[in-house]
């Protein structure tokens, strides 16, 4: 089964980043490398070396025991946002994404061809960007994020995360917003807007995002078959928004300085038991 979920996390930042591509992932993870003594500002988050100083690895392997967070967007706009990215500003010679080759995908299709063959494509096999966000910031529908914020609000809901970083992290300007050419949402036919709808049905219901314009609401369910029972559903969204919750009232507490020195005195302990797993696994691997 391909992997989805990964994390980011810099020495010194209290905070673990669980990537969601097409979501600010690009400024997210700049903002955290630029934390290192190793960074400088033309090193790309992406490249090999970006990726290294941000400790980039899928949830299988260890990583720090702090609070994790993401951000998620409307659904089909993000959609369109890797359809743009990935498809109508492909270069010539072919993908950037080898993996949409293996998937059968040409960089020539219509937005309507590309979603008509992932439909014939099973789920976990799907390329990454374009995965549900619920199956990235759940394992077998298990919630790995601490902090699930939209992307529409992040300037709202970043100073809870500038308060638990340590280090009152500051997100800078965004990256890669704009592209040569674009397709509209508003373009998208109302076949293909219905396909994309129950493709992402668990991302509406599980981030409360309102059912997009043209989507009746007596739609047939049928033929998608990946998304969890509304009942699961639920029980993931309580346990999100639970876990949210003691996380604003935990940055709420930091304001007072003993409980600061207390936080930060916890999170300290927790980067040192990190570091003790990383080199029992270094030494136990030669």
């Amino acid at each position: 089964m391909e992997e989805h979920s990964f994390v980011k996390f810099v020495t010194g930042i209290d905070l673990v980043y669980l990537s969601n591509p097409k979501v600010a992932s690009s400024s997210i993870s700049y903002m955290l490398m630029m934390q290192s003594y190793l960074s400088q500002s033309d090193i790309g988050e992406h490249s090999e070396l970006g990726k290294a100083i941000t400790n980039r690895r899928p949830i299988t392997k260890p990583y720090p025991k702090l609070p994790i967070f993401t951000f998620v967007r409307e659904p089909i706009d993000r959609f369109v946002s890797y359809y743009n990215n990935k498809f109508v500003n492909a270069p010539t010679n072919g993908f950037e994404l080898k993996h949409l080759d293996r998937l059968g995908f040409s960089p020539t299709m219509s937005i309507d061809e590309v979603v008509n063959h992932m439909l014939d494509i099973p789920v976990y096999k799907m390329e990454h960007h374009a995965q549900p966000q619920f199956r990235i910031v759940c394992k077998d529908n298990n919630p790995i994020a601490d902090f699930v914020g939209k992307v529409e609000k992040i300037a709202h809901e970043w100073p809870v995360l500038a308060k638990l970083s340590g280090q009152n992290l500051q997100l800078g300007l965004f990256r890669n917003k704009t592209s040569n050419k674009s397709f509209n949402t508003e373009d998208i036919s109302p076949s293909t807007l219905l396909n994309l709808y129950k493709y992402y049905e668990g991302d509406y219901l599980l981030f409360d995002y309102p059912l997009p314009n043209g989507i009746p609401e007596d739609y047939d369910q049928t033929a998608i078959t990946h998304t969890p029972e509304k009942e699961v559903l639920q029980k993931i969204k309580i346990e999100l928004d639970n876990r949210k919750e003691h996380l604003r009232r935990t940055a709420e507490r930091l304001n007072n300085a003993d409980s600061l020195r207390d936080y930060k005195k916890k999170m300290t302990e927790r980067w040192r038991q990190f570091s003790v797993e990383e080199y029992r696994t270094c030494i136990s691997s030669n």
